[in-house]
């Protein structure tokens, strides 16, 4: 895996009293993975973080969550997540250009 640096930006510096802890959760697994996950790696973690949190989820509702949720952050320029449709992974999530330096 190659590492990339995140630039220190906060993002959403305006709306980040309107982030859920998903959403906090989620933006920062991208930020400091190595700069791409899939939705199963997504998964993964997600499975962790509900574990970890005593959050009584099933798979499918974690699911829907991720799906819910990063739909809204990939949505949102000023998340700077990124959603790509990936040849051999599906979909995969990044940080945008201007959050890497």
């Amino acid at each position: 895996s190659k590492f990339i640096k995140v630039k220190n930006t906060d993002i959403f510096a305006e709306d980040k009293n309107n982030l859920s802890d998903w959403d906090r959760f989620l933006i920062n697994m991208i930020k400091f993975s190595d700069g791409m996950l899939s939705n199963s790696e997504i998964f993964y973690m997600s499975r962790i973080f509900t574990d970890q949190k005593n959050l009584s989820l099933t798979d499918d509702e974690i699911k829907e969550k991720i799906k819910e949720n990063m739909t809204k952050l990939s949505e949102n320029p000023k998340s700077g997540i990124l959603k790509y449709d990936s040849p051999d992974q599906g979909v995969v999530y990044c940080l945008s250009d201007e959050f890497i330096r």
